[in-house]
């Protein structure tokens, strides 16, 4: 069996780290971008189901920011 050795920064190490945790969870801010669809699309497909999507603004020319959402499925 072949041996083979890498040598690696600790920086290096910590920028994979992060990259390899990014792939794996994905970025938060689209995936609370996809929150507002999926909200739209049990709407549309179980009709009866209550659904509040709660944001905040800090300030006027910023970007909503996620604070909690309900749902209330038609069952």
């Amino acid at each position: 069996m072949q041996q083979i050795s890498v040598d690696l920064s600790i920086s290096q190490v910590y920028r994979s780290r992060k990259a390899a945790r990014g792939l794996i969870t994905g970025n938060e801010e689209a995936q609370y971008g996809l929150l507002r669809d999926y909200a739209e699309m049990i709407r549309r497909t179980d009709v009866g189901s209550k659904v509040i999507l709660q944001t905040e603004m800090e300030n006027e020319n910023a970007e909503p920011k996620f604070k909690r959402m309900y749902i209330r499925y038609n069952a």
